[in-house]
């Protein structure tokens, strides 16, 4: 079957992140997890040990809690809370009461009353215990006479304001102020290395911040008492002054009740208004009807009657119907009888008169049309002019009245003022004398019998943990720079290629002479180790990838050096050779090492020996006793590899080889050192890529498999080498053949 070819194109890793939004590995941060669990442990040990040494010297520190009652909602005689401005009600009133017992002026008096000053744990260090920085001052200010002279009378005379503010800091360190959540209660408390010192600091800030509170309140009361003293004086002139002023305003301005007289103006004003709007309204109507015939002096009645307003007039209507009905009449008889007729004489009489009487009304409505329009904008000018009149006096007497208002406003303002000052002057001169405190102590602080602190055993504990996670970051940071492959899921997802198999890491032997091997021959060694089941399980899979046309030629190569391409060549060419005829060819021309292996002479004939015609091929080759395979090592080293392995001579050689032997197996330089390996790709049929475990770079890898590809040679796959058991990748290979009978390298098959 057909192996996957590396991608050209692939530059990214599309192998699974540890961590990504879809999906989290748990194998994954369990392998990161077990190969650095020793690091993990002694990181987290070594941090507990050194946090145990250090907290074993730390001092012990002991705790008194005195509580102290403040009550916001107490029941004074007088509410002398409004008048120097404390809001007992207010959310913030206990954190305020709390920094209240933490100030620079409460820690004073505690300090002053206690003498803490003179006590050890608030000395100033002692000069004898000179640290090196003081050492290295004293010598600076010794080479200079006068300036060493100054500096000591400036130590010898210290700041009295520097030592108060050094003294008040230590103080405030020390001491803790906690309201507690739903009641009145505050809780004081101090630490001291003396159990004794603590419980009388707590009980005398509690007992020094009641006196400071009584002090206060007398304080605010006697100041209240002499501002609302000077105050009254004032507010009693200046009420006499606004009554003054109203009264004279309704002696000047004759007012006895300016809210009848503006009711009735309103109302007036309304009733102008709305005979305006009618004025408006006939006015407009006439003047419509006026424009009409206004130019219309100079037309015949008939034609004026065509104007409905001339049309409508009653008498205009009534007479231009009779005058229609008897031009009826005359024209019903015009045909009976002749116009000499008495009848046709007398109705023709009476249409003339009618005519007449008609012309002669039309002549009256039009005058008394423009007489109505004039009387009509007349009317509306008088109304117009009341309208304006009634506005000015509202306006008028609404101006008196927003004077009055404001006049009579600013003496019952002036009045309140003086009432409510002349109550709270009366009260706070009644109980000038009579003051409690709002707080009080309920529950005096006792020595501490146990310290609080330094909790050593929880400090060391969380040093542990802190020191696992810590390392637990560093194992995770080292996997996420690790750019090397290690599993075959990293072959597959990184290189995307498949995996031939992996071979498990083991320690290469030392032959008799001192001379180091170059491969280590597993499958000759122990035939039932876990090493030689791996090889065995590489030859299978390169087996079934060409079952149909077997491969001839197989070329293995890595990317650098120490991977252990030798190895795999070696081994897979003895488990080939149990089931066919193989050749091991070493094709490395700078850096030779099958003869050594095998306990060869240097100058034995070998490759390029055959190549070069000094030998025939046949005297080049060796049959490897210990395993059925014949090996060709490389002979002398040629000064042109490169153009050697690309001669025609080397093809040749190689299709003679092929009429010998099944299978012909290349142990060829890393891919990143020299080009030989792309040259032999161009020959072998197929092409074993040997990967280092947790070694070489993913780069490394990528471009080798790249070089390969684009040469044209035929990567069948990848064989991760030297897979350490100890580093988490034991799932890969172990469990498997132990219960099937086979024990680790060097052990004996188990019965079934």
């Amino acid at each position: 079957m057909d192996t996957q070819r590396f991608s050209l194109d692939e530059t990214i890793d599309r192998g699974r992140p540890l961590l990504d939004d879809d999906f989290i590995d748990l194998r994954v941060i369990w392998r990161v997890l077990n190969r650095y669990k020793a690091g993990i442990a002694g990181l987290g040990i070594l941090s507990a040990i050194v946090t145990g040494l250090v907290v074993s010297d730390m001092p012990n520190i002991y705790q008194s809690t005195a509580i102290l009652m403040i009550e916001q909602n107490r029941r004074n005689l007088v509410s002398i809370e409004e008048v120097y401005g404390i809001d007992a009600a207010s959310r913030e009133y206990f954190s305020t009461q709390a920094e209240l017992l933490q100030s620079r002026n409460l820690s004073e008096r505690v300090i002053r009353e206690l003498s803490l000053a003179e006590h050890p744990e608030f000395r100033p260090p002692d000069p004898s215990q000179s640290s090196p920085m003081d050492t290295i001052e004293s010598f600076v200010l010794g080479l200079i006479p006068g300036l060493s002279a100054e500096a000591a009378s400036i130590a010898a005379e210290p700041d009295p304001q520097e030592e108060i503010s050094r003294l008040v800091g230590q103080f405030r360190a020390r001491l803790s102020v906690a309201p507690i959540r739903n009641t009145d209660l505050i809780q004081i408390s101090f630490e001291s290395q003396e159990p004794r010192i603590a419980a009388e600091i707590a009980n005398s800030l509690a007992n020094n911040y009641v006196q400071a509170d009584l002090e206060q309140r007398v304080t605010a009361n006697q100041q209240a008492n002499a501002y609302l003293s000077d105050r009254l004086e004032s507010l009693r002139q200046n009420l006499e002054s606004s009554e003054t002023r109203l009264q004279d305003f309704l002696e000047r301005e004759d007012l006895v009740d300016i809210q009848g007289v503006e009711t009735l103006k309103v109302r007036e004003l309304d009733d102008l208004n709305t005979r305006s709007i009618e004025a408006r309204r006939n006015r407009a109507d006439l003047e419509v009807i006026y424009r009409q015939i206004s130019g219309a002096s100079n037309l015949s009645p008939e034609e004026m009657m065509n104007y409905p307003a001339v049309l409508n007039h009653p008498s205009v209507r009534d007479s231009s119907v009779r005058a229609d009905a008897l031009d009826q009449e005359i024209a019903e008889l015009s045909n009976r009888y002749g116009r000499n007729h008495p009848r046709m004489i007398a109705l023709v009489a009476e249409r003339d008169s009618i005519q007449t009487d008609l012309t002669r009304q039309v002549g009256q409505v039009m005058g008394s049309i423009e007489n109505d329009f004039e009387n009509a904008r007349v009317r509306e000018q008088e109304i117009e002019a009341s309208v304006l009149q009634t506005t000015n006096e509202l306006q008028e007497i609404r101006s008196k009245s927003f004077e009055l208002r404001e006049l009579q406003r600013e003496a019952n303002t002036n009045q309140q003022l003086y009432d409510m000052f002349f109550t709270r002057f009366r009260e706070t001169g009644e109980t000038e004398e009579f003051q409690t405190a709002q707080a009080i102590l309920v529950d005096p602080a006792v020595p501490a019998t146990e310290p609080i602190k330094p909790r050593r055993r929880l400090i060391v504990a969380l040093a542990g943990m802190l020191g696992l996670l810590i390392g637990i970051g560093i194992a995770f940071l080292r996997h996420a720079l690790d750019n090397t492959i290690k599993t075959p899921g990293d072959v597959e997802e990184k290189l995307e290629t498949q995996t031939l198999g992996i071979l498990p890491l083991v320690k290469e032997a030392i032959q008799e002479k001192g001379r180091k091997k170059l491969s280590f021959l597993g499958m000759i060694q122990d035939e039932h180790s876990t090493f030689s089941e791996s090889v065995r399980t590489i030859r299978t899979a390169i087996t079934l990838s060409s079952i149909d046309d077997p491969f001839r030629v197989i070329e293995v190569t890595s990317s650098i050096p120490n991977e252990g391409k030798s190895t795999v060549a070696a081994n897979l060419a003895v488990a080939m050779g149990k089931l066919q005829k193989v050749l091991l060819v070493d094709t490395d021309m700078r850096r030779p090492s099958l003869a050594n292996s095998v306990g060869l002479e240097p100058n034995t004939r070998g490759l390029c020996d055959a190549l070069a015609g000094e030998a025939k091929y046949s005297e080049c080759i060796y049959r490897y006793k210990p395993a059925e395979i014949h090996i060709m090592p490389l002979g002398r080293i040629p000064p042109n590899p490169l153009e050697l392995l690309s001669s025609k001579k080397f093809k040749k050689l190689i299709e003679q080889l092929k009429e010998h032997f099944d299978l012909i197996i290349l142990d060829t330089p890393p891919t990143q050192a020299v080009s030989d390996a792309l040259i032999l790709g161009t020959v072998a049929d197929a092409c074993i890529y040997v990967v280092k475990s947790d070694f070489t770079s993913l780069g490394a890898i990528r471009n080798g498999l790249k070089r390969m590809s684009n040469s044209g040679a035929r990567i069948l796959g990848v064989v991760l080498n030297q897979v350490a058991a100890t580093k988490g990748n034991a799932y890969y290979y172990q469990g498997y053949y132990d219960s099937y009978g086979y024990s680790s390298y060097g052990g004996k098959p188990k019965s079934a």
